[in-house]
């Protein structure tokens, strides 16, 4: 089990104050009142004299409290300080992250459309240059295209085409 030991000053200065001040208190009655006295005082009488005797205790630990209040205030917004920074910097990773996952989704779709467009100029290039159409490739060059087309070589036809020149019927 922890035990709980105040590690601000202020709070030891305060229990040293409030000891010396009850030992006053203490040798005060003994020495000008008399404990007899004292306790044979009226019940409001005692009353007032606690009261005063007891004020200046009231003040300080009022005081202590208020500074020690303070201090644990200003490491609040200091951890509210803290705290913000840290989100601001999270919110800016999301943002890049964010900006990140759009600029992969750009070009995935660029990728896409270019395989597409290579996948359409491949049948213009079949349409137009195979058996069926000028018959300037054979089939089996045609397969073989494909073939190349397949493994990841989506400019194959449109190179072709530029290789014709105006060849093309």
């Amino acid at each position: 089990m922890k035990s709980y030991i105040p590690k601000d000053w202020r709070i030891w200065f305060a229990l040293g104050l409030t000891f010396l001040w009850c030992c006053f208190l203490f040798i005060y009655i003994a020495r000008n009142v008399g404990w007899g006295s004292f306790l044979d005082l009226p019940i409001e009488e005692m009353g007032t004299f606690l009261e005063g005797a007891f004020a200046f205790l009231a003040f300080l630990w009022l005081v202590v409290g208020l500074f020690i209040q303070q201090s644990v205030l200003a490491e609040n917004n200091e951890e509210l300080r803290r705290n913000n920074l840290h989100s601001e910097k999270q919110t800016q990773a999301i943002a890049a992250t964010e900006m990140n996952a759009r600029q992969e989704t750009f070009f995935k779709i660029a990728e896409s459309t270019r395989r597409q467009l290579g996948s359409v100029i491949g049948l213009l290039f079949l349409s137009s240059q195979s058996p069926v159409g000028n018959n300037n490739y054979s089939s089996e060059e045609m397969a073989e295209f494909w073939t190349q087309f397949a493994g990841g070589d989506t400019e194959l036809f449109s190179r072709l085409f530029l290789t014709m020149g105006g060849g093309c019927s």
